[in-house]
């Protein structure tokens, strides 16, 4: 049997050139620019996919509604329209779409911390706080603090502070 045979199309498979303007040199062309094609429209679409979804958790966030809802959202729906039909699923008031209304989160979030009179106590104890100037020797504090105690540190540390 030869090498060189002709094929359906009466093309000779055993030609080297591709380009030599043979019907199978474009089919192959063609099938090529194909995937090529194929591959670039995926891509679009998975980033087009990402933006959208980063747009939606953006607008949920700033409506103060978890970012983790925008997988449920279909891509074809529009956001307001989602959040009045299915919006009671997550916590958001189906009257106004979730813009206006606290949810149960929110309102959580909105009583104080159990720890914020400590936290306000410490930020008004540091509030007059003088910070020491100019080099503190290390050595002379802790012999301050060896031989007079804390009372003997402070009193070492004030001595480097500057009134303000």
């Amino acid at each position: 049997m030869a090498d060189n045979f002709e094929d359906e199309y009466d093309n000779d498979n055993g030609a080297t050139d591709q380009n030599d303007g043979s019907p199978k040199a474009l089919r192959d062309a063609y099938n090529k620019q194909k995937a090529q094609n194929a591959a670039l429209e995926k891509t679009i679409k998975e980033l087009s996919d990402k933006v959208r979804t980063r747009e939606i958790a953006d607008k949920l966030s700033t409506r103060g509604i978890n970012a983790k809802v925008a997988k449920f959202i279909p891509e074809n729906v529009e956001l307001d329209d989602w959040l009045k039909e299915n919006g009671d699923l997550f916590g958001v008031p189906a009257s106004d779409g979730g813009v206006g209304q606290p949810t149960e989160v929110q309102q959580a979030q909105a009583e104080p911390h159990p720890l914020q009179s400590q936290f306000a106590n410490l930020a008004s104890a540091t509030e007059g706080a003088q910070a020491p100037t100019g080099t503190v020797d290390a050595a002379k504090a802790q012999e301050a603090l060896a031989t007079g105690g804390l009372e003997g540190y402070e009193a070492y540390i004030r001595s480097h502070a500057t009134a303000r």
